[in-house]
């Protein structure tokens, strides 16, 4: 069975934590490799500012959520990304904010029946606040 990692943000603009993130749940969690999914539209940051998407993508590799209309939904993208090949496992890797949201997510229980949810701590959590 294949083991897919999949980060999905908005990478405005990409950084070194997003790298080290990718590079130590490859190794520890035995990835055969990480998909970077670019955010197109994500509806949680309607009044951000956010880099146009055609050149965040420049930086990344999936461009699934670009093309597609409407918001960016993980539970959909996760849906996606298991439609593209038989017999892979999809872990998919977030920081601890992301994690302490994840109740504002839409559909979240198809989100976690379609990947292993694996969360890295960031700076600004501890585990005191989780």
């Amino acid at each position: 069975m294949k083991r897919y990692g999949m980060m999905g943000g908005t990478f405005n603009p990409i950084h070194l934590a997003h790298l080290y993130i990718a590079y130590e749940a490859k190794e520890e969690l035995n990835l055969d490799k990480i998909i970077f999914m670019v955010a197109g539209n994500p509806p949680h940051k309607k009044e951000s500012k956010v880099i146009d998407s055609k050149y965040r993508y420049n930086m990344e590799i999936s461009d699934y959520e670009i093309k597609k209309n409407g918001y960016s939904y993980t539970y959909e993208t996760l849906q996606y990304l298991k439609k593209q090949e038989d017999n892979v496992e999809v872990f998919f890797i977030a920081g601890a904010d992301s994690l302490m949201a994840i109740e504002k997510w839409s559909n979240t229980d198809l989100v976690l029946n379609n990947c292993t949810f694996v969360a890295f701590n960031r700076g600004e959590y501890n585990k005191s606040i989780l």
